[in-house]
């Protein structure tokens, strides 16, 4: 944990590397000091079909961060602005930028050891 996925309209493979705007993601993650290297698991997935409001061509890039309870309001916050900056700065397009900071039940939460 933490688990990051980008989602992403598929459109903006033409014009960005997303293999690199994903590794910048991965690495902000690595370097805000929140969490060991080995824990952070990120992916990207692609949507062909997508509306953003009223806009017909209107692009984006959604970031959602899992993490396990335990953070402060304040360390979500100061980690979404610092997701949402890299990928702002990764990214060069007028579309919407958006990061999701969502906490996961333990309770319920399994993984294979």
């Amino acid at each position: 944990m933490p688990h990051l996925v980008m989602e992403y309209s598929q459109d903006l493979e033409s014009s960005h590397n997303i293999p690199t705007v994903l590794n910048a993601v991965h690495n902000a993650a690595k370097d805000c000091g929140y969490f060991t290297a080995s824990a952070i698991k990120s992916r990207a997935h692609p949507f062909p079909y997508y509306r953003v409001g009223d806009l017909d061509n209107g692009q984006f890039i959604h970031l959602t961060v899992s993490l396990l309870k335990g953070r402060t309001s304040r360390e979500k916050y100061q980690l979404s602005q610092l997701l949402c900056r890299t990928l702002t700065e990764s990214v060069e397009f007028t579309g919407s930028v958006s990061v999701d900071v969502q906490d996961v039940d333990e309770e319920v939460y399994s993984k294979r050891l």
